[in-house]
């Protein structure tokens, strides 16, 4: 069916600035309901600000009940958004597919599971929203909400003690509808990549056999599927040591105050979404809902390996004797690595002169500068730690992208075409003398003047503030940006 406007979720509608409030959303929802007979609006909680928290039944037996979904023998999958409020993308996503469930669009997920979705968990948090919730996530650009809630409790610690109101109604739900899929949703705090869909689910002893091997079999295809529709992908994984990246990456955490680390200690097989917090917001719920539709779709087609999976590990608990060791977590075994192909981005590390610790460095790029001043307006720019090339013999500037042979001034519109880029650089002199606490423009070196002014021309605007040094002090202003 074709899809009118009157169907178009708020992010669709607004070019995804921005996202729909906790009102908005349950507007969207009983819309949704009044269009389908299949699908379910409910409140299974209560927040500590007394908002109520929603979930989303879809069933094609209208099985909106525990109990109505054992009857109808189907996969229970749970898919959980918005537990940091701010990593809002799953719900965007969910409510496309919710919509396109709705509508007919989507047989292959309504037909062959009964799909539970909560839209936004930390429903307080949810409407603290701020520009600023988390500065260096890109979108939604009208505001993200806050992590914590309104006690100030991080849900995604919760798990096991559950001192939050809304996860001892979370594992309630869990308790009574005993889900066979947990999907938990965020967006990354970590360094940068060229991903945009990164996933993890758990290792030893976090998700015990057989449910890890069953989730290699559906993972791996559904993640080939996003790929082929033109996202990156890769495991969702820490470093070692962020400042020593040949010391590797570590598989991330096993403890079960996590959600996906809790839920297989109830043998229920979890999967973290995890998206990039610096792609734009509308590739990245398009690409959370490709994610979702292909791991949904593949968990409905064949669901006996998943039930069969379940039981072998529900059965697993139930012999182990009492007093048995039952081991809650456990730490990354560095003797036995592993590689993995994971596409990163090229960098140098360089000790600051200022506190001699190391940092990392590239040479300025003037094509993801473009990108910034378009996308965010800039009207001028700021220039920090110029002192830090002190000494160099020469400096490069990336000036454009080479892209199958041809040179491009601006990035590529897809993302999948990053890996493809070539930096085409310039080389400037560097200067001998220092700039360390020079607050005169004239006085800088020549050659620094003329980086700077090369960075100005390939910026398209004026550069008002140079910084020198560490102390506020050593700053030349060429003009106030705020007046």
């Amino acid at each position: 069916m074709p899809i009118q406007p009157d169907h178009w979720t708020r992010a669709e509608l607004n070019n995804f600035r921005g996202t729909p409030s906790y009102d908005e959303t349950l507007e969207f929802l009983r819309r949704l309901e009044k269009t389908s007979p299949f699908l379910s609006l409910s409140f299974y909680g209560t927040s500590a600000q007394g908002r109520p928290m929603p979930i989303v039944v879809a069933s094609k037996e209208k099985a909106f009940t525990p109990e109505a979904a054992a009857k109808a023998g189907k996969p229970v999958v749970l898919v959980l958004n918005g537990i940091h409020s701010g990593e809002i993308d799953g719900k965007d996503a969910c409510l496309i597919l919710l919509r396109d469930m709705a509508l007919g669009n989507r047989p292959d997920l309504l037909d062959t599971m009964t799909l539970l979705v909560v839209p936004i968990y930390n429903v307080d948090g949810h409407e603290r929203s701020s520009k600023w919730a988390r500065p260096n996530q890109d979108g939604p650009a009208d505001g993200m909400g806050f992590r914590t809630t309104a006690q100030g409790l991080d849900l995604n610690r919760d798990f096991l003690k559950a001192d939050a109101p809304e996860t001892r109604a979370l594992l309630s739900l869990v308790a009574a509808w005993d889900p066979d899929l947990f999907v938990d949703d965020h967006v990354t705090d970590g360094s940068d990549a060229q991903v945009t869909v990164t996933v993890s689910y758990g290792g030893e002893p976090a998700t015990p056999e057989p449910l890890r091997s069953w989730l290699e079999t559906v993972m791996r295809p559904a993640l080939a599927e996003v790929e082929e529709k033109g996202w990156k992908t890769s495991p969702y994984v820490e470093w070692v040591d962020p400042l020593e990246p040949h010391k590797g990456i570590d598989p991330g955490p096993t403890e079960p105050r996590y959600g996906t680390c809790y839920m297989p200690l109830r043998s229920i097989p979890s999967v973290l979404v995890e998206m990039h917090a610096l792609k734009p917001y509308g590739e990245r719920v398009r690409a959370n809902a490709a994610f979702l539709s292909a791991l949904l779709s593949r968990v409905g087609r064949d669901p006996a390996p998943l039930k069969t999976a379940r039981a072998a590990a529900k059965a697993a608990l139930k012999g182990a004797r009492p007093g048995t060791p039952f081991v809650l977590a456990g730490e990354t075994d560095l003797s036995r690595p592993e590689t993995i192909d994971f596409p990163a981005y090229a960098w140098e590390q360089v000790v600051s002169p200022v506190t001699g610790r190391p940092r990392r460095c590239g040479w300025f790029d003037a094509v993801a500068l473009r990108r910034a001043v378009l996308h965010n307006s800039l009207s001028s720019l700021g220039v920090t730690k110029l002192d830090v090339l002190d000494g160099l013999d020469t400096l490069q500037i990336c000036t454009g992208y080479r892209i199958d042979g041809e040179v491009h001034e601006q990035p590529p519109l897809l993302p999948h075409r990053f890996s493809e880029c070539e930096p085409v650089y310039e080389t400037h002199p560097g200067w001998k003398d220092p700039t360390s606490g020079i607050t005169d423009f004239a006085k800088l070196p020549e050659n620094a003047r003329r980086y700077l002014a090369r960075m100005e021309q390939l910026a398209g605007v004026p550069i008002d503030i140079v910084s020198t040094g560490p102390d506020r002090a050593e700053t030349i202003v060429l003009r106030h940006p705020f007046e």
